[in-house]
C-alpha cells in the first residue's frame, strides 16, 4: 500500500471516529462509494478500535492516579520559573499552559507571558514541537508578532519560553467591543496579513490562524490598535529547495483547528503558504460578517470537513448571522469584498492569492476604490471603479450613469439598426469601437502602474480626455462630438461650467455640421446646453434651447416618447426657477402623464415627476399637496429601486426640507438623519453628497435653535467639501454661507462676516454678478451688517438683491417680493419710511394672487409692514399684524419662532395704543418661545426682550 492510499484511509478513519457509532455506516457508504477495499480497510480499523476500548478503559483507570500525581492541580501554578514570579494562569493550549508573570530578580521589572510545556504531553515528539515553536519565535522580529524574550528549562527539565505580555482582546472581540466599522476592520486585517507575510518570508507557515490566536491591544504610544499574532505551536519551517511546500509530519494529533483549516489540511495533503492564505480568508469572512463561513455545518466534525472540502460558503454579502441582524455595511460587501474573500478561500491552493501580501494588496485596492485583482477587469467594472474612486470630485451622481451607460447606449443603438441599413450599421459599429477604445485608454491613467505613483483627479482625467479629443479624433467628427457631449455633461455635473460650455458648444456645432440641424443627436446636445444654462442662471437662454430641443424631439420621436418627457421635465424646472409656477406645473403634469402611459404607474421616472410637482406646489405654499407628492415619490423610489438607493436618499432630503418649511422640525430632523445615514452607507463618510446631507441636517438643527450642533455640522461639511472639491467649488461657498448664518444667529457677527464675504466673492467668481446664489449671499451679508448696526453699508446690498432677482425672474416673482421685504425692513430701520412703505406695497402687490393668500411670504410682508405702520401710528397696523399672525398660526406648527416674532410685534402695537394688559401676554410668550427656539443672543430674541423691557418701563403703576 502506498503512502497516499494509507493517508486517505487514515483520514477517513479519523473522520469516522468523530461520528456517533450509528452514523458511521452511512458515512462509509458515501465516503467509500464503490471502493470495497477502501471500505474494508477503514471498517477494520474501526472494529479494532472498538474492540480495544475495554482494554484502554482499564488501562486508564490504572494510569490515572499516576498521571494525576504528576500534574499540577488546576489553579495552582508554579510559584516561580527562573527569574519570573508567576501570579496567574492565562490559558491552556495543545501543548502548554500560559501564565502571566513578572520578572523580579532585581535587574528590572517586566510583565511577561510564559508558555510552559504541560507535563502530561512531554513526549519526545511534543517536546520537539515545543522547542521548534520557541526556535521559530526566536527567528521572528515583527511589530505584529508577539516577541520572544527569554527561554530555558525548569528545574524538572520542562522547557518554557517567555513572550511579551499583550493585554488585549481576540481580534473579533476587539472589533465588537470597540464597534469598529468596515474600514477599521480591514486595516486590522491588513496588519495580520503583514505579520503572516513576514513569517512566510522567513520560511514559516503558521497553519493555525484563527481569531483566538490574534490579539489586538490599544496602542500605548500612538493610540492606534496594535495587532499581535500568537501561537506558532503547530507552525512548520519550510526547507529551502522545496518550492515553498511543506511535507507535513503526521501525528495522532492533527495540527489544525478544523473550523479554520484549509481543505488540504483536512485531506492530509502537504501544507504551504497557500494554507495560511486560506485561513486569512476565513478570518476576513468572520470579520466582515460576524460568523464563520461554514456555520451551518458545525453540528458535526464530519459535516464541517466535508463542507470545507466540497462546498462553497455563501458570499459574505449573503451571510446571515444567527441573530439575523446583519452588520450595517453588509450591502457594501457585495462585489469586491465577496470576490476577495472568495479568491482567498478557493478549494485549489494555486487558485488563491499567491501570498498574504497579495491578499492585503487587493484589500488596499478596495479601500482606495481601485479595481481589485479578484474580479475580472472588464470595461464596465473598471469604469465603475474609477468613478467610485473619484466620486469625491464627481459631485453629481449622474456622472456614474454617464460613464457606465455610454457604451451600453451605443450597443443598443447599434442593435436597433436594421440589417437593411448596412452603411449605418457600419458607422454605428465604428463609433462604438472608437468610443470604447478612447474611454478604456483614458481610464487607464487611474491604474497605479500607469500613473507611476501619482494620483489622478477627475478634473485631470477630463482635461486629458478633452485634449485627446482635439488631437486624436479630428477625422471622426461624429465620435468626436459624442465624446465632447459626454465630457461636457460631466463638467457641468462637476460644477465646472466654463469647461462644460466650451465642449458642449463645440459638440453642437460639429453635430449640426455633420448631421444637419434636425437630428436626435443635435437635440441631445441642445438639451445638455439647456441644462447648463439653467445651472448658470441664464434662464431665458435655457428656455430657448430646451424649447427648440423639445420641438425637434417631438418631430423625430412623436408626441409621446421618454425623451420628450425628460425634456418637458427639464423645461419645467427652468420655468420653475423663473417663477412661472403655473407653466412649470403644467409641463410637470404632462411629463407625469406621459411617463405613466409609456412606463407604467410604478417607475422611477414617474417618481421623479411626482417630486418635481411637489417642488412647485411647495413653492406655491400648497404644503399639504406638496407633502403628498413627496411621500408618493419616496414610496415609489423605495418600491422600484429598493430602500438603499441614491434616489431614496434624495427623496428623504426633499421631504425633510419641506417639513422644515412648515416648522415641523422634529419630523424634518428624522428624515434628514435618514438621508444622511443612507448617503453614508452608499458612499462612505467622505463624499460630496454626504457633505450636502450633513449641511441639510445642520440647517434643521439651526432652525431648532441647536446652534452648537448646527455649527459643528456646517464646519464638518465645509472641511469635507474643501478636501474633496477644492477651495473654488460653489459647494464650498454654500458651506461658507451656512456657517456665516449660524454664527450670526448666535450674535457672533464679527466672526461670521469673513465667511459671508468669502462666500459672496466665491459665488461671483464662479457664476458672475447676476446669479441667484449671488443674491442669496448678498442677502445673508446684508442681514449680518444690519444686525451689527452697519445699516448704511447693508443698504446697497439689499438693493442689489432686488436688481439681480428682477433681472432673473421679472418684477412679479416671489423672490423679488422677498428682496423688497428685506430692503423695506432695512429702510424702516434707517428712518426712510416713505421708501420702506413703497417696497412693502410692491411686495404685497406681487403676493396679491390667491395662491399666496396663506403663504408664509405674505405673512412676512404683512408683519414687516405692520411694524412700520405701528411706528407711524397708523391704525391699519393692527389689522396687518393680526392677519400675519393668523397666517402663521394656520400654516406653522404651535410654538414656531416666526409666529412668536409676530406676537411680539402685535404686542408692541397694542402697547403703542396704551393697551398694556392686552400686550403683556403676547410680549412675554414671544420672549419665552424665541429664547427657547432661537436662543437668547439671536437678534429677533433681543428685539423681543427690548419690547418687553419697554413695556415694563412704560406700563402704569398697578
Amino acid at each position: 500500500m502506498n503512502a497516499e492510499r494509507w493517508e486517505h484511509i487514515e483520514t477517513l478513519f479519523e473522520r469516522a471516529l468523530d461520528l456517533e457509532p450509528a452514523a458511521r455506516e452511512a458515512f462509509l457508504d458515501e465516503a467509500c462509494g464503490d471502493d470495497a477495499a477502501l471500505r474494508g480497510e477503514v471498517a477494520s480499523l474501526l472494529a479494532s478500535y472498538t474492540a480495544a476500548q475495554p482494554f484502554f478503559a482499564r488501562l486508564a483507570d490504572q494510569v490515572e492516579p499516576i498521571v494525576s500525581a504528576r500534574l499540577e492541580p488546576p489553579g495552582a501554578p508554579p510559584a516561580r520559573i527562573g527569574p519570573y514570579r508567576i501570579d496567574r494562569e492565562l490559558g491552556r493550549g495543545g501543548m502548554g499552559t500560559v501564565y502571566h508573570a513578572e520578572r523580579d530578580d532585581g535587574q528590572y521589572r517586566q510583565q511577561v507571558a510564559i508558555k510552559l510545556l504541560r507535563r502530561e504531553f512531554a513526549s519526545d515528539d511534543v517536546v520537539r514541537r515545543f522547542l521548534a515553536e520557541r526556535q521559530i519565535l526566536a527567528s521572528l522580529n515583527h511589530p505584529n508578532i508577539a516577541r520572544l524574550l527569554d527561554g530555558g528549562m525548569t528545574e524538572t527539565g520542562r522547557p518554557y519560553f517567555v513572550l511579551e505580555y499583550v493585554e488585549g482582546w481576540p481580534i473579533l472581540d476587539y472589533c465588537e467591543t470597540h464597534r469598529l466599522g468596515l474600514e477599521a476592520r480591514l486595516r486590522l486585517f491588513q496588519d495580520v496579513c503583514a505579520a503572516v507575510q513576514y513569517a512566510h518570508q522567513n520560511l514559516i507557515v503558521h497553519r493555525d490562524l484563527k481569531p483566538g490566536n490574534i490579539l489586538v491591544a490599544d496602542g500605548a504610544e500612538t493610540g492606534a490598535p496594535q495587532v499581535k499574532l500568537l501561537d506558532f505551536g503547530i507552525a512548520k519551517l519550510m526547507q529551502p529547495g522545496m518550492d515553498g511546500h511543506l511535507a507535513m509530519t503526521h501525528t495522532d494529533v492533527r495540527p489544525m483547528t478544523p473550523l479554520y483549516a484549509s481543505p488540504e489540511q483536512l485531506r492530509g495533503e502537504r501544507v504551504t503558504t497557500a494554507s495560511d492564505v486560506y485561513q486569512l480568508g476565513v478570518l476576513l469572512y468572520e470579520l466582515l460578517t460576524g460568523q464563520r463561513p461554514y456555520a451551518r455545518f458545525e453540528p458535526t466534525a464530519y459535516q464541517i470537513e466535508r463542507a470545507i472540502c466540497e462546498e462553497d460558503p455563501p458570499p459574505p454579502s449573503q451571510a446571515v448571522p444567527p441573530g439575523g441582524a446583519r452588520p450595517p455595511w453588509s450591502r457594501r460587501l457585495r462585489g469586491d469584498l465577496d470576490a476577495i474573500v472568495g479568491k482567498a478561500m478557493r478549494k485549489v491552493p494555486d487558485e488563491r492569492y499567491e501570498s498574504a501580501a497579495a491578499l492585503s494588496g487587493d484589500v488596499e485596492r478596495y479601500l482606495e476604490q481601485r479595481p481589485v485583482r479578484a474580479r475580472r477587469g472588464n470595461v464596465t467594472y473598471r469604469f465603475a471603479k474609477f468613478v467610485r474612486k473619484h466620486r469625491v470630485a464627481v459631485a453629481a451622481a449622474g456622472v456614474i450613469a454617464v460613464l457606465l451607460v455610454t457604451l451600453a447606449v451605443l450597443s443598443v443603438r447599434f442593435a436597433l439598426v436594421t440589417a437593411r441599413q448596412a452603411d449605418l450599421v457600419a458607422r454605428e459599429r465604428d463609433k462604438a469601437a472608437q468610443m470604447a477604445s478612447f474611454l478604456v485608454e483614458l481610464f487607464q491613467v487611474s491604474d497605479p502602474n500607469e500613473r507611476q505613483g501619482t494620483d489622478v483627479t477627475a478634473e485631470e482625467l477630463l482635461l486629458r480626455g478633452a485634449s485627446r479629443i482635439e488631437t486624436e479624433l479630428r477625422d471622426q467628427p461624429e465620435t468626436r462630438a459624442m465624446l465632447m457631449n459626454v465630457i461636457g455633461r460631466i463638467y457641468r455635473q462637476l460644477g465646472m461650467y466654463r469647461q462644460s460650455e466650451t465642449l458642449l458648444s463645440l459638440a453642437l456645432d460639429e453635430r449640426r455640421q455633420a448631421l444637419g440641424d434636425w437630428h436626435p443627436d443635435v437635440a441631445e446636445t441642445q438639451q445638455e446646453l439647456g441644462r447648463l444654462r439653467r445651472a448658470q442662471g441664464a434662464y431665458a437662454t435655457a428656455e430657448s434651447l430646451l424649447t427648440e430641443a423639445l420641438a425637434m424631439q417631438r418631430a423625430l420621436f412623436g408626441e409621446r416618447h421618454v425623451r420628450v418627457a425628460q425634456t418637458l421635465s427639464d423645461l419645467g424646472w427652468v420655468l420653475h426657477n423663473k417663477g412661472e409656477a403655473g407653466r412649470a406645473a403644467a409641463l410637470f403634469n404632462e411629463a407625469l402623464t406621459m411617463r405613466r402611459e409609456l412606463l407604467g404607474p410604478r417607475h422611477e421616472d414617474v417618481a421623479e415627476s411626482l417630486s418635481s410637482l411637489a417642488a412647485v406646489r411647495r413653492h406655491q405654499g400648497a404644503y399639504d399637496e406638496a407633502e403628498q407628492y413627496y411621500r408618493q415619490a419616496l414610496a415609489m423610489y423605495r418600491e422600484v429601486l429598493g430602500p438603499e438607493h441614491l434616489q431614496v436618499a434624495r427623496a428623504l432630503n426633499d421631504l425633510a426640507a419641506m417639513l422644515q418649511d412648515l416648522g415641523r422640525y422634529d419630523e424634518a430632523e428624522t428624515y434628514a438623519r435618514a438621508s444622511l445615514d443612507l448617503y453614508s452607507k452608499l458612499f462612505g463618510t467622505e463624499h460630496p453628497d454626504v457633505a450636502t446631507s450633513l449641511s441639510n441636517l445642520a440647517y434643521v438643527q439651526q432652525n431648532k435653535g441647536d446652534y452648537e450642533a448646527a455649527e459643528q455640522g456646517y464646519r464638518e461639511a465645509l472641511a469635507m467639501r474643501r478636501r474633496l472639491l477644492g477651495d473654488d467649488h460653489p459647494h464650498v461657498a454654500h458651506s461658507l454661507n451656512n456657517l456665516a448664518a449660524v454664527l450670526q444667529d448666535q450674535g457672533r457677527f464679527e466672526e461670521a462676516e469673513p465667511y459671508a464675504r468669502e462666500a459672496l466673492a466665491l459665488y461671483r467668481k464662479v457664476f458672475g454678478d447676476t446669479h441667484r446664489l449671488v443674491a442669496q449671499a448678498l442677502t445673508n451679508l446684508g442681514w449680518m451688517l444690519r444686525n451689527r448696526g452697519a445699516l448704511d453699508e447693508a443698504r446697497p446690498l439689499f438693493e442689489e438683491v432686488v436688481q439681480i432677482r428682477t433681472a432673473l425672474y421679472g418684477g412679479q416673482h416671489p423672490q423679488v417680493a422677498q428682496g423688497r421685504i428685506y430692503l423695506g425692513s432695512l429702510l424702516h430701520r434707517l428712518g426712510r419710511w416713505p421708501a420702506a412703505e413703497a417696497e412693502f406695497q410692491q411686495a404685497l402687490s406681487v403676493l396679491a394672487d390667491s395662491m399666496y393668500a396663506r403663504h408664509p411670504l405674505r405673512a412676512m410682508a404683512l408683519s414687516s409692514f405692520g411694524e412700520l405702520r405701528t411706528d407711524q401710528g397708523r391704525p391699519e397696523a393692527m389689522e396687518m399684524l393680526q392677519e400675519a399672525l393668523e397666517i402663521r398660526e394656520a400654516v406653522l406648527p404651535p410654538g414656531h419662532w416666526q409666529t412668536a416674532e409676530t406676537r411680539s410685534a402685535l404686542g408692541a402695537c397694542l402697547m403703542q395704543q396704551g393697551r398694556y394688559e392686552e400686550a403683556e401676554p403676547l410680549l412675554r410668550q414671544a420672549v419665552q418661545i424665541l429664547s427657547e427656539r432661537r436662543g437668547a443672543r439671536h437678534p429677533v430674541t433681543q428685539r423681543a426682550l427690548a419690547r418687553l423691557a419697554q413695556w415694563d418701563a412704560a406700563r402704569p403703576d398697578p
